[in-house]
């Protein structure tokens, strides 16, 4: 079992409005949620990929909000950030191939990008080369994601 670095998430109106790695927590608050993950992993069946999300209070108090089987939106941040993909991930531990250590290269924030933004993106793309991005087929309901790399626990 691997604990992958917690990643901070930001939604508003029950949509996913971009995603931190590493997560901006204290070192206590971390320690606690790789914990909690760990002890649930030992307990589950479930072989491949599963997020434990949390609520951290103003008061600093941990809640589990709850497990996700399988890839999750907010994981794609791991894509540019660290040596693999979730899905990479997913896919070795179903096939029950190794799976290699993650490490985290970079920081990074992950923003979903949705149709209506579309203008923004044809703007950003001309002038940001070193942005990451991913486009979805048409039809999904979000048209793809952005990641902008920064200082992280790789420099």
């Amino acid at each position: 079992m691997q604990v992958l670095p917690a990643v901070e998430n930001k939604v508003a109106q029950h949509e996913l409005q971009y995603t931190i790695l590493p997560a901006q927590v204290d070192s206590t608050v971390a320690d606690e949620m790789e914990r909690i993950t760990r002890k649930v992993g030992e307990q589950i069946t479930q072989i491949g990929l599963f997020t434990v999300e949390f609520f951290l209070t103003n008061e600093g108090n941990l809640y589990v909000k709850r497990l996700s089987p399988g890839p999750h939106q907010s994981a794609d941040v791991y894509t540019t950030a660290t040596t693999t993909s979730q899905y990479t991930l997913h896919m070795r531990a179903v096939c029950g191939w190794p799976v290699a250590e993650v490490r985290v290269m970079d920081g990074a924030v992950m923003k979903p990008l949705r149709p209506e933004q579309l203008g923004a993106v044809s703007v950003q793309i001309q002038i940001k080369p070193d942005w990451h991005w991913r486009f979805f087929p048409e039809g999904s309901h979000l048209y793809g994601e952005l990641t902008v790399l920064g200082p992280g626990q790789g420099n």
